[in-house]
This record gives structure tokens, sequence and C-alpha cells, in this order.
């Protein structure tokens, strides 16, 4: 059996961070830090006494940064008065209100490269009056927070890869430093199979067709499509900000992303169900962690299923192209992306204006699904890199739903390399991506009927930024008296939290007040000893660029 790729054309340094911004400071309380003393007890007493000469009440007091304390006015005792008294005492050090912060504004980081500008899915400016501000995937909003994706390999399941040099052996220049290189084979002898995996000299990845280490894209489909899998591979990982020195340099989602070229389709955009089976096998032996598929066919193949399956079972996760046919996939189904499986990701493609995309090409719609395709993403006229020597340049125009596939697993790569540290799953990884979307909103403009908001299953666009940001209420929280001490506990629901914050009200009417700062993945929490009364207790999810998420408050009695 062969399989179609999904093929349609047209023509031919690290951000400073921004500083806190205050806002006005709380209107009843104060912090005060005392000078030290060195009779022991006398700090504790001069602090009890200069509470009771402005009536405040003790809030908190710091582990590591001694003498100083945070105080509650009562109503009648204005901030600026109480500051006044408390800075004429030959005791204070200093006394200044509680200013309250807010999350920096993200600064977007602009890459160098040349064509940059033209990338308009990484960031919508409407330029042009058929398009939408910020209909995009908040690309530079992204960058702003990383750019790293090197610890992730995505194997791209395609055409292969430009290698532009008559021997196949150097590498697309804006991809060269973000290819996966098998480490027996490129430390090997020419010619030897060093790692006897059956492929001689499989240096970046396999050509299934040939049974070779030779990758080099020939695709030209003769329909003014070509270099599929490097235009595929561009929007995941092209290097970035390595321009203007080259004037053809685009960039990718993931601008150190680890490519690994699997090829099994052929020049015409066409491969055997048996070499798509070999790729996939090749990526769960060497470590992939997410696979793209930018191809598909309308017949049902158990094999492939099981290969799917099999790289869930190892981790992977897969994502495909929805199909350019405009057909609702839950009626007409579209392999792999109809396919049930847990590690599937389906794309549909989107336009200038968060709608199915229409290629211009054929005329028709991107394919969706409302119980089939998971969302939608950029992929009407992408710009990235192709193979100079069918191209005459580096870089060319594409659309499809190939070109949206990619832009959902470069940002699953740098989500995933963003949070390597924690060892994220592939189904942590999938919520976390379907979870953060765009839903666009009304727009008079655009014809209902291809809207994505009711044409996927989440019903929005990939948005990069606040993938990587995004956090949600923690959910399950209690909080039960041990003694007298409260124990709190909640379900980590977030990915991308810094950590948690404990808050507490003494009353079941008064003010919540930050406690405490646990870390991230922290689901428990036990307070100090507390008086007997009612007390009110959330946790709140934060990380320095998303917005703060509480939990439920729960209420406590100590007896």
């Amino acid at each position: 059996m062969y399989m179609a790729g999904v093929l349609l054309a047209v023509g031919t340094g690290l951000p400073a961070q921004a500083e806190p911004e205050t806002d006005a400071p709380a209107p009843d309380r104060v912090i005060v830090k005392f000078k030290p003393v060195g009779i022991a007890g006398q700090g504790a007493l001069n602090a009890e006494n200069a509470r009771r000469a402005v009536g405040a009440r003790f809030l908190r007091k710091f582990h590591r940064i001694p003498n100083l304390e945070v105080w509650e006015l009562p109503p009648q005792q204005g901030v600026d008065q109480a500051i006044r008294r408390l800075q004429a005492s030959p005791l204070v050090e200093y006394a200044q209100p509680d200013y309250r912060y807010q999350v920096a504004d993200v600064t977007p980081l602009i890459p160098n490269d040349y064509w940059y500008t033209t990338l308009w899915h990484y960031n919508n400016t409407a330029a042009g009056s058929d398009r939408t501000l910020d209909a995009d995937i908040d690309a530079p909003e992204a960058w702003a927070v990383t750019t790293d994706a090197s610890q992730v390999i995505v194997a791209v399941i395609d055409t292969g890869m430009t290698l532009i040099d008559a021997a196949h052996t150097i590498p697309h220049r804006d991809l060269q430093g973000n290819l996966w290189q098998n480490p027996a084979e490129a430390a090997g002898a020419p010619g030897v199979d060093d790692d006897s995996n059956g492929y001689v000299d499989d240096i970046y990845g396999i050509n299934a067709i040939t049974g070779t280490g030779d990758v080099y894209d020939d695709h030209f489909s003769g329909l003014g499509v070509a270099s599929h899998g490097t235009h595929v591979a561009g929007s995941i990982g092209a290097m970035g900000n390595n321009g203007p020195a080259y004037e053809s340099d685009v960039v990718g989602i993931g601008w150190s992303a680890r490519i690994m070229p699997l090829k099994f389709l052929n020049s015409s955009g066409f491969g055997a169900l048996s070499d798509a089976v070999e790729c996939i096998d090749y990526a769960i032996a060497n470590g992939a962690q997410i696979i793209n598929a930018s191809w598909g066919a309308t017949t049902f193949d158990q094999a492939l299923l099981d290969a799917i399956t099999a790289a869930r079972d190892a981790g992977i996760l897969f994502v495909t192209a929805a199909g350019n046919s405009g057909v609702d996939i839950d009626v007409t189904p579209h392999y792999p992306a109809s396919f049930n499986v847990e590690n599937i990701v389906a794309v549909a493609a989107t336009g200038y204006n968060d709608e199915l995309a229409l290629f211009p090409n054929s005329k028709k719609l991107s394919n969706y699904g409302r119980n089939t395709v998971d969302l939608g993403a950029p992929g009407l006229r992408i710009l990235s890199t192709v193979n100079p020597n069918v191209w005459g340049a580096n870089v060319g125009w594409l659309d499809g739903t190939s070109m949206a596939a990619p832009q959902v697993s470069g940002t699953c790569a740098l989500l995933w390399s963003y949070v390597a540290s924690q060892n994220p799953t592939y189904q942590q990884i999938r919520d976390q991506v379907l979870a953060t979307v765009d839903v666009p909103t009304y727009n008079a403009s655009i014809d209902p009927a291809t809207y994505i908001t009711d044409k996927t299953i989440t019903g929005g666009r990939v948005n990069t930024f606040k993938a990587l940001t995004g956090l949600f209420a923690p959910t399950g929280f209690t909080a039960a008296p041990m003694g007298r001490l409260a124990t709190l506990n909640w379900d980590d629901t977030n990915l991308v939290e810094s950590g948690y914050e404990i808050w507490r009200s003494s009353s079941m009417t008064g003010a919540f007040y930050l406690v405490e700062t646990v870390v991230a993945n922290t689901t428990t929490y036990a307070t100090g000893p507390l008086a007997k009364g009612h007390y009110r207790f959330f946790v709140r999810a934060i990380n320095a660029h998303g917005a703060p998420v509480d939990s439920a408050i729960a209420t406590v009695r100590i007896k």
C-alpha cells in the first residue's frame, strides 16, 4: 500500500528581564525592620511595644531576614501615619508600605533572521485587510521565556532532509546545527554499520526506501511542491538568531531542536506503509520523544495503528496532519489522524484569521473534525527551509496541514525541553498544549462555517507562549486540623508552575495574607502552631509569566 503525502503549495541572546511594576500599596499593612540589639529577648519586646503603640497586629516574620516583620493596621490607623510614627523611633531601622507587585510584562524576543518579519504565523500584525491582529502562535513572547529545545529529539518522518552537496553529507545551513546525530555512526568508520542496526552510515537518520543512511530530500512532485520534509523540519527547528549574515534565513519554533530526518516518502511524495513503520520503529529505538507525521491516507491500516501504539508505549508523542480535502474526518476518516490512540495530536490548518485555511492551489479547506481533530495551527503561506538545488533558494512558501502539524510539534518540543528536569510524560505535554489554545472570538468578516471553534475538539489554535506559561487552578484542596496545626493538601494540576503560595485568613470574613511559598510539584503543607479559632486557606499557582491561579477556599477550626 502507498500513502499520499499531504502536500499543497503556492508560487514559488537572552532578553533582559523587565523590572516588576508596583501598584498602590496594601491599605492596612506595613513592613517594619528593627535594629539589632545585643540583649536576648529585648528585640521581641521592642517589637511588641512598637506594635502596641500603633495598634497593629503581627502577621509574619521571616526565617532568613532577621528583625523584619509584617503588621496589620487597625482601620483607623493610616499607613502613612503609622510609618511616620515608626520611623521616629530609634529602635526602627526602616518602615515602609507593603507594596503590591504585578507580573512583569513579557518583552517579546525578536530574532535577527532575515525573513523573520514575513513569518506571520509567529506574530500576526494584521498587515493587510485580510488579517486579524494576534491570530498567531505568540512565538516572540514564547522565546522571551525560552528558545532552547535541545533536550528533545523530533523525528520528522517525511521526504528526508536537504543535503546541499553532491555527496549528500552537508545539511542545509539553517538546519545543520540542529540535526540529531547517531553517535556510533558519527564517530565510526565510513562505509561501516558501526552500531549493527542494519544501516550503514546512518549519521542523521535513515532512508527506509533504499535501506541506507542517505536522507537526501529529493522531493519534487511536479505540482509546484518540493522539499516537503525539509520545510517541515525548518518550522520545527531552523536555527534561530543566526542572521543577518545569511540573507535567506528563517527561524524555527525551537531554536535548538534536535531533528531526526527519517525518509519514507519518495520524490513524488508517496511512500509504502512498511517504510513508514520502519521509520517509526527507528524513532523508537533511537530515543525520539516526538514524531511529526505530515502525511496520510483514507484507508484504515492495522499495522500503522500498531506502530503508533508502540510509539505510545515508548512514551512518544505523535503529531499528525488532519488532511487537505475540506472534509469532516469524523465522517470520512483520514489516517493516522483518525486513529483513536492517546499519543496522537491531530492538527487542522488555520489561516490569517483563525479560520480553517483555504488552500489557493486546490481551492479546498483544511480537514476538520469536532471529535477527531484536536486543534488548529497556522498552515497557510508558511515560509520555511527548502532544497536550494530544487527551489533556487534556501527558503520557500508552502500551504497545508503538513505545515500546521510542525507548528504543534515545535511547540511541544520547546515545552518538553523547558520542563525536562521534571521528566514529563507525553500525556502531560499533550494536555498542556491542548489546554492552552487560543479560542478565537467572533469576527463578522469570517464565514461562520469555517470557524475552528466548532471544528476541533479544543475549538482553538495552538499558542506557544501560553503552552509555556499557562497555569491552572489547583484542585482537591483541603485543610484539616492536626492538633494546633493545619495540614493542607491539593492536587498538582500544573506543569509549568515555579511554585505555590499559601494564603490564610485568620477569620471567616477577613483579608487573606501570604503565609509561605513552596516549590513546584508540592502537594502538601503544614502550618506552624495556630491560636484557637477558624481559619481560611487557599493555594495559588505561580510562575514568572503566567497569570496566578487560585484553588478553592478551605476552612479549618483549631480547638
